[in-house]
């Protein structure tokens, strides 16, 4: 695999989301976020995705914290990677975040 870097389309959650995500075909993408922008603003943008796993409704989120942790995010790659494995993912972290 070759990296390389990108500008980001957006600076904030809503904005990156509405310029990657939004009126495009991503059926081949699984995106698993500890964020709750995507659920929030859903309504208003054209999604298109094969899968979506919303680790901070599902359990993910740590109350003592304010956030999700790392570690819950990274299991829940994982555990995807298994059930999808012919699709793209897109892991949506949070950390660092105040609550």
């Amino acid at each position: 695999m070759i990296l390389s870097s990108r500008v980001s389309r957006g600076s904030s959650t809503v904005e990156w989301l509405k310029a990657n995500f939004d009126g495009r075909d991503l059926r081949d993408t699984v995106y698993i976020t500890a964020n709750p922008q995507l659920e929030r603003n859903r309504s208003t943008w054209d999604i298109n995705l094969h899968e979506i796993i919303t680790v901070w409704l599902d359990e993910g989120w740590d109350d003592q914290i304010g956030t999700v942790r790392a570690e819950t995010m990274t299991d829940a790659a994982i555990e995807t990677a298994g059930q999808f494995p012919n699709k793209r993912l897109v892991v949506h972290y949070i950390q660092p975040h105040y609550r």
